[in-house]
């Protein structure tokens, strides 16, 4: 089988505003935001690091952040890119920072929920965009379908 290098678009990296509800609105990336892959990448190593050395004792080691930890602060700082309507317990409004993002995401299961699926909506409606332009080739062709029979040789 030959290789082929096909035309991909770029990635589209632009934020894009959800309402959570009637008053707040959330800046938004997708889940395919290049920083936020590599965050989560290395969560994965930093888990895998504290599950090698704890072996197989199922306990808790000092200093070990846990999955929901992790991904809640690599969503804070690459997925939320800001917000409007976020207010604190006294109803004033507070102001995005990364900082603020992880503390509210780590305190509302639900809020966290919300994020990682609208971000991964982004992410599944950006794909499905790319594929409609890009376009994709036919099964069982080699993409050129010009739909002509080879020619038979005269023997």
């Amino acid at each position: 089988m030959a290789l082929v290098v096909r035309k991909q678009a770029p990635v589209e990296t632009s934020d894009r505003w959800e309402d959570y509800d009637k008053t707040t609105r959330i800046q938004l990336r997708s889940i395919d935001n290049p920083q936020y892959q590599v965050a989560i990448g290395r969560a994965r190593r930093i888990v895998e690091g504290f599950d090698q050395k704890a072996g197989s004792e199922p306990v808790a080691m000092d200093g070990e952040r846990t999955w929901f930890d992790l991904q809640s602060a690599a969503l804070a700082h690459y997925v939320i890119a800001g917000w409007e309507g976020v207010p604190d317990e006294d109803g004033n409004p507070v102001e995005y920072s990364p900082e603020a993002a992880e503390g509210l995401l780590k305190a509302d299961v639900s809020f966290f929920m919300w994020v990682l699926n609208k971000a991964t909506t982004i992410a599944a409606e950006r794909l499905k965009s790319v594929e409609e332009s890009v376009g994709k080739p036919r099964r069982g062709g080699n993409g050129k379908g010009s739909g002509a029979a080879p020619r038979k040789s005269a023997a």
